[in-house]
């Protein structure tokens, strides 16, 4: 508990000092208001659709679009933190460069997310009401996807072995990963219930009119999807963290029993 509580406060103290993980932050909030904002655009231009399976292609292709952007910017953030790790001050060309070199293995985690929250999606709706099954699939995914990025940031193999390197960091590292994954989703929960009460506040006094301006709902949600992007990356270092932990590859940590030696670092790639 003391460790995953103290690397969780490590991962939030690095992601809020970094100049990098700050602007992949603010990018990946744009990146999201602006999907939403092009929904939102449209549905004014076209109107409400009237056949159920018209709208239920709309909201999976804008999850499946939302999911896109956060992966993407989830990796960014993993190496970015992982540079910083190792001491490189890295910039956002780095990152997104590091992205590019994964992209195969980050597109095909992308199909593998959408399918499993499919899945995920299907069977806790066929046993639970709506709420409790969001909240169910949104722990269980957590916890169980909690180190695929950072083996897909640390490692150079293809999707099977990434997989397979984030189960044996869950192996190695799962009290610490549930001890610290309570404190960021304790605190990040407060955020997120604010956020909650102020887009609240704008539904219900929202004309619901054909002209309504884009400003109206576009500012509270820049806000939610600001708090969301900070508590992923705090999420994603803390994982990175964890990561280097179980390799005996972290500064200032005692060194794992059988450390598994990993390739090639971004700081041996920038030297």
């Amino acid at each position: 508990m003391r460790g995953g509580k103290r690397q969780a406060r490590a991962a939030l103290r690095l992601v809020n000092r970094d100049p990098t993980v700050k602007r992949l932050i603010l990018l990946e909030a744009l990146a999201l208001t602006a999907l939403w904002a092009a929904f939102f655009l449209l549905r004014r231009e076209t109107g409400s659709f009237d056949r159920e399976a018209d709208r239920v292609f709309e909201a999976w292709l804008y999850w499946v679009s939302a999911i896109g952007i956060t992966t993407v910017c989830s990796v960014a953030v993993a190496c970015a933190v992982d540079a910083k790790i190792d001491g490189v001050e890295g910039d956002l060309r780095m990152a997104l460069g590091e992205v590019r070199r994964r992209l195969p293995t980050l597109l095909c985690w992308w199909l593998i997310s959408i399918g499993a929250l499919i899945a995920l999606g299907f069977g806790t709706r066929a046993v639970m009401r709506p709420l409790p099954a969001i909240l169910v699939v949104a722990a269980v995914w957590g916890v169980g996807s909690l180190f695929v990025v950072p083996a897909i940031a640390l490692q150079s193999g293809g999707p099977l072995e990434s997989l397979g390197e984030a189960l044996r960091f869950l192996r190695a590292r799962w009290g610490r990963a549930l001890a610290g994954l309570f404190v960021i989703g304790f605190l990040f929960g407060l955020a997120f219930i604010a956020c909650g009460f102020l887009l609240r506040a704008t539904a219900e006094s929202h004309p619901r009119t054909t002209d309504e301006p884009l400003w109206r709902f576009g500012g509270p949600l820049l806000i939610f999807c600001l708090v969301y992007a900070l508590m992923a990356a705090t999420r994603g270092g803390f994982a990175v963290i964890l990561a280097r932990d179980a390799l005996g590859d972290l500064p200032g940590e005692p060194p794992a029993a059988n450390p598994r030696r990993r390739p090639t670092t971004i700081l041996r790639r920038s030297s």
